[in-house]
């Protein structure tokens, strides 16, 4: 890097980090995340708006996110995922982040499109309006028309969005860094490794290529369902930053009255969704992450049309059988069920508390039981469980919690379709499918025949490893590492002992040479007394005396 780039770095962050504290104090949120020092570091002023402090405080953090700009507004809808992190009435209001922002300007529309296809929008499109019909914070959408006819739905990613998505993602790497530092309870959760997480992504989002490749899955895997429709992507139409779609013209699934009006059978198409969700999960493995109601159309005939397929999750084959016992352990209130398949998915299925947690997942289950029909949703018993969950310093993987969001999203459009249904009793034969292909023989005799194959190699390569082993051990090659632990300080100790062992034998040989030097009157004399002898003694006791303090002294005695 140039040192002119360099300083154009420098001068970047320094500008980003004074828009981000700027915003920060805007919504009386500097107290938790700003001090005096940072302050006149950046020569801002510490004044909040006084309108603004009446404002709840949950209710700050979301609209200070949304002025934060991109990065911060999907770090949120991130973090609306996460309830082992952040409380739950947080996740309420992140819930409602808008990422309605101002769109950027035709011009730039015209030069993305020439810059991505080397021609001119008006070569590519026979029609194109450069006023667009949404726009978020990553992109906005176009509508427009194929020279061969087709209407369609362009989705154009904002200028220079990649390069304010790093600004932002190494300011936050930086401060959950530091945040780790200084606050220690943070080290359980590891927000630098929550912004690894999130960073990876975000850069999914930004590659067009990977929603098309989802879009494509997705429209594979129901390709033979008549009541669902997925949106035809044109491939010659999409690069890394621009996603040419099929234009979709129908009723999105939260304007019931329009619903009504066009005689829709609501209720058949709550069922639908239900089962949609559904079947992404148990069957396919591979879902809508973000079913909310403004990616949901209803087209004719009750036809269901999911939009945006940025954010997909996939189910681990792993955790199908844990997920179907776990749904089966609700159903039946079967709290010792219930603990143990949250363990196998968290990975501690030698947990020491299990009791305990059993104990409180039998608790929740009983309450839950009281809720009325209109109460209980599996949101609630969902939600719950996830903070027994938080409460054990569990960890539950990243795309479980998409899982349990996605369910949670869909049941609150179904409710609103029809009050009464209940998304728990139609899991229920998802989950009695997955535990009968657990016992499936055809599935049993693949796994049998995979692990036969498995230890045949093993006993094939048995013979060459043990002869190998025996060749060495006749020719004397053979080596044994032994590691011990916990011996360093016995044998220090051990050391120390020896030599004063070697000390004593040697101080008692001196005193007896001594004693015979003088008894045998070695020369010279002094009053008919060995002078060696004298001194044989006097180096004695010195040494003696020597001995006695330092066994004193280190408590040896």
């Amino acid at each position: 890097m140039s040192y002119f780039n360099k300083i154009n770095k420098s001068y970047r962050y320094f500008v980003r980090y004074r828009e981000i504290a700027v915003i920060i104090i805007k919504y009386g949120l500097d107290s938790y995340f700003i001090n005096a020092k940072l302050r006149a570091y950046f020569k801002i002023s510490s004044k909040t708006n006084k309108k603004i402090q009446s404002v709840p405080f949950y209710k700050r953090i979301r609209l200070a996110l949304e002025e934060l700009g991109p990065t911060f507004i999907k770090f949120g809808q991130v973090l609306s995922n996460r309830p082992d992190i952040i409380p739950l009435g947080l996740i309420d209001e992140l819930e409602h982040l808008q990422s309605n922002v101002k769109p950027f300007l035709g011009k730039d529309v015209e030069k993305i499109i020439e810059k991505e296809f080397n021609k001119k929008y008006d070569e590519v499109f026979k029609d194109f309006s450069l006023k667009p019909i949404a726009s978020a914070s990553i992109a906005q959408v176009h509508k427009a028309r194929l020279l061969t006819g087709e209407e369609v739905a362009v989705k154009i990613q904002r200028p220079d969005i990649e390069k304010t998505i790093k600004t932002d993602l190494e300011i936050m790497y930086h401060l959950a860094i530091t945040a780790e530092k200084f606050f220690s309870n943070l080290k359980l959760f590891s927000p630098s490794s929550f912004i690894k997480e999130f960073e990876k992504t975000i850069n999914k989002e930004l590659n067009f290529f990977i929603e098309a490749a989802y879009l494509e899955k997705f429209a594979k895997n129901f390709s033979d369902d008549d009541s669902i429709h997925v949106p035809k992507l044109y491939r010659d139409y999409s690069t890394r930053k621009i996603i040419t779609m099929e234009f979709i013209d129908g009723i999105k699934v939260s304007d019931i009255d329009k619903l009504k009006e066009s005689n829709a059978d609501i209720k058949k198409i709550a069922v639908n969704g239900v089962n949609f969700i559904l079947k992404q999960i148990f069957e396919h493995g591979f879902f809508h992450a973000d079913p909310h109601p403004g990616n949901i159309f209803i087209l004719k005939n009750d036809v269901i049309c999911f939009l945006d397929y940025g954010m997909m999750g996939f189910v681990n084959p792993k955790y199908n059988n844990y997920i179907g016992e776990l749904i089966i352990a609700y159903v039946n209130n079967d709290a010792k069920i219930i603990t143990k398949n949250i363990l196998n998915i968290t990975g501690n299925k030698l947990f020491k508390y299990f009791d305990d947690l059993e104990h409180d997942i039998n608790i929740m289950l009983e309450e839950y039981s009281l809720l009325t029909l209109k109460e209980a949703n599996i949101s609630v018993l969902l939600s719950e469980t996830i903070k027994i969950i938080y409460k054990y310093k569990l960890k539950i993987p990243s795309d479980i919690y998409l899982l349990v969001k996605a369910l949670i999203t869909i049941e609150g459009v179904g409710r609103k379709l029809d009050p009464e249904i209940k998304l728990l009793e139609y899991t229920k034969p998802y989950a009695k499918k997955i535990l009968k292909q657990k016992t499936d023989p055809l599935r049993l005799y693949k796994e049998l025949t995979s692990s036969t194959i498995n230890y045949a190699h093993f006993f094939k390569e048995l013979p060459y490893e043990l002869k190998e082993i025996i060749e060495k051990l006749i020719n004397g090659k053979l080596n044994i590492v032994f590691e011990h632990q916990g011996l360093d300080n016995v044998l220090q100790k051990s050391d120390k002992v020896s030599n004063r062992l070697s000390f004593a034998i040697v101080l008692a040989s001196l005193i007896i040479s001594s004693s015979l030097i003088i008894h045998s009157k070695v020369p010279p004399l002094y009053n008919n007394i060995s002078i060696i002898g004298i001194i044989g003694y006097i180096a004695s006791g010195i040494l003696g005396f020597w001995l006695l303090y330092s066994i004193i002294k280190n408590k040896g005695l």
